[in-house]
């Protein structure tokens, strides 16, 4: 690929065929890609992208620091694994059983 324009509003991409083109646009955002010159795919036609700025939040807000501090974890005790494989094992063996005396 080779940069055939750019300047503060666009950029042109081609490749070194010049079978496939690159077209992005800054602002308004906007992304168009053609092979063989026929129009491909193209992204923010309509240019309904919307971004929203963001900010940083303020380590100094108090509503946050409440928050903070409020915020408890809850212990859950954690069993053997050798209880829970034991467990598995019993079920797994009562289940054939059932059915045997059930066919009796």
């Amino acid at each position: 690929m080779v940069v055939v324009l750019q300047d503060d509003t666009k950029v042109v991409v081609e490749s070194v065929s010049k079978k496939s083109r690159m077209e992005i646009t800054f602002s308004p955002i906007h992304m168009a890609y053609y092979v063989n010159g026929e129009l491909k795919i193209t992204v923010n036609d309509k240019n309904l992208f919307y971004f929203e700025v963001t900010r940083t939040k303020s380590v100094d807000h108090p509503e946050t620091t409440k928050v903070e501090e409020k915020v408890e974890v809850e212990k859950v005790e954690e069993k053997p694994v050798e209880e829970k494989v034991e467990k598995v094992e019993e079920k797994t063996e009562e289940k054939p059983q059932e059915k045997e005396e059930e066919e009796l």
